[in-house]
C-alpha cells in the first residue's frame, strides 16, 4: 500500500506560486500588544503579508490546493480570515476559498484589528476598522497574485543550523537575567 502511494504520489505535478505585500499603516496606528494604548509615531521595520500558493495536479486534474498566508501582526480575529477568503473569491472564484488559511508572527508592534480595544485619539490615527479593510483588500491580492503566479515547483530537504535571538529575557555571562 505505502508503495502505491508512493508511486501515486511521484506520477502529480507540484506548482508553486509566492507573493509579498506590505501591509504596513500610511498613518500613525494604535499597537497590539499591551495593556494600555500605544500610537505608532514612526516605521523602524515594514511589515509584510508573504504567500504560498501550492497545487498538486494530475494532468488537467487538480488534487489539492493550499494557500498559506503568514502575517506580520499580533493576531487578526476569525471575521478577517472570512473577509479574505471572501475577497479572494471575488477575485478568483477557482479558489476553494478554506484551502486558505493564515497565520500571525505574533508581533507586539502590529496594528490593532478591533475597534473598542484600546483608547483612542479621535483624529490623526487611522481606525482598526480601516486598517482591517486595508490589510484584507492588500493580503486578498497577494493570495489572488500568488495562485496566478503558479509554476512548475519541487520540494527538497535540507539540514541545517540557525542561530536566533533570545526573546524577551536576557541573560549574562554572570548568571544574571533582565527582561
Amino acid at each position: 500500500m505505502i508503495a502505491a502511494w508512493a508511486a501515486a504520489g511521484m506520477a502529480a505535478e507540484l506548482l508553486v506560486g509566492t507573493a509579498n505585500v506590505d501591509i504596513t499603516p500610511d498613518q500613525p496606528i494604535a499597537l497590539q500588544g499591551q495593556m494600555h494604548t500605544r500610537i505608532s509615531s514612526k516605521v523602524d521595520s515594514p511589515l509584510e503579508a508573504s504567500v504560498v500558493a501550492i497545487e498538486s495536479r494530475e494532468g488537467e486534474t487538480s488534487l489539492d490546493e493550499a494557500i498559506m498566508v503568514s502575517c506580520d501582526v499580533c493576531y487578526f480575529p476569525g471575521e478577517v480570515v472570512e473577509q479574505i477568503r471572501s475577497r479572494v473569491k471575488e477575485l478568483a472564484p477557482e479558489i476553494e476559498p478554506q484551502k486558505l488559511f493564515l497565520s500571525a508572527t505574533h508581533t507586539h508592534t502590529g496594528p490593532v484589528f478591533e475597534e473598542g480595544k484600546y483608547d483612542m485619539p479621535e483624529e490623526g490615527v487611522m481606525r482598526p476598522s480601516e486598517y482591517t479593510k486595508f490589510f484584507v483588500e492588500r493580503v486578498a491580492d497577494a493570495a489572488v497574485r500568488a495562485w496566478k503566479g503558479r509554476k512548475p515547483g519541487a520540494v527538497g530537504w535540507g539540514l541545517g543550523h540557525a542561530v536566533v535571538g533570545q526573546n524577551r529575557r536576557a541573560v549574562y555571562a554572570d548568571g544574571s537575567a533582565q527582561m
